[in-house]
């Protein structure tokens, strides 16, 4: 079974757009497995047009994508621009600020590890901790999940 992972991110000089970027990626994620099968640069042209498209709808000025695919980079690649004032183009290694949206991520990221019984949802925040193990006084050894 192929699986297939998807990283987008984009910088708006107003305001994050988050929940149309998360429907975004959702669509792009559809374009993707749809075309699985494809030539990887038919895939990368799919992928080039879809982008294109949703940043002029959205009027998104740049962001950056990558594709993951059994645990492989298959596509990463930049969009229109990290800054509009100087023309600086999105890369590959542009940084984006996020707003909120690493709080859904973190949240599933908790929910998976109390799955695997690595914690518990009620757990004190010190048992996970490095930092607030040792200002608690514990003073064993810090192990991060």
């Amino acid at each position: 079974m192929n699986h297939l992972s998807l990283g987008i991110f984009a910088q708006d000089t107003q305001a994050i757009m988050t929940n149309n970027l998360i429907y975004t990626g959702f669509l792009l994620m559809g374009v993707l497995c749809n075309g699985a099968s494809a030539t990887p640069g038919d895939t990368i042209l799919t992928i080039d047009r879809f982008v294109s498209a949703e940043m002029s709808r959205q009027k998104i000025p740049g962001m950056a994508v990558a594709v993951v695919k059994n645990g492989e980079v298959v596509v990463a690649k930049g969009y229109g621009f990290a800054n509009l004032e100087h023309q600086v183009p999105v890369t590959t290694h542009s940084i984006f600020q996020s707003g909120s949206i690493g709080k859904q991520f973190t949240a599933a990221a908790i929910m998976l590890l109390e799955e695997q019984g690595k914690l518990r949802l009620d757990d004190k925040i010190a048992r996970v901790t490095c930092h607030a193990r040792r200002h608690a006084g514990d003073r064993s050894r810090c192990v991060i999940y």
